[in-house]
């Protein structure tokens, strides 16, 4: 996603492109190139966003729901293992879930940062 809002002559547009290409993966996202005055990919941006939030939204769900079922079967021995490395496996799974609920956190952030009038 590109950071700016406007094209000035002071600050060179491929200097602003490297910026946005950092912003992108700072914050783990897609780096789109976009113009507003044009409406330039706008609606591609706006889809694309929406179609990622909504694939990493179900990814979450269904991560949730299979660890859940994990941890029903936990407490039968014969189906579930309780060693150590069962338990760490969960638990990474657990983070990795996580992750992937705050990436829309992120796309939200950013957007209220770089996008919003008064930047706040």
């Amino acid at each position: 996603m590109e950071a700016c809002k406007r094209w000035n002559r002071a600050h060179p547009l491929p200097t602003m492109m490297l910026e946005g290409k950092h912003l992108a993966s700072v914050y783990s996202c897609d780096f789109y190139e976009v113009s507003i005055s044009l409406n330039h990919q706008v609606n591609e941006l706006l889809v694309g966003l929406v179609s990622a939030i909504k694939a990493a939204n179900q990814h979450v769900n269904e991560e949730r729901q299979r660890l859940s079922r994990i941890a029903s079967l936990k407490g039968d021995p014969s189906e579930a293992s309780s060693s150590h490395e069962h338990r760490t496996s969960i638990k990474q799974k657990l983070q990795h879930s996580r992750r992937y609920s705050n990436m829309g956190k992120s796309i939200r952030h950013f957007f209220k940062k770089h996008f919003s009038l008064n930047g706040t």
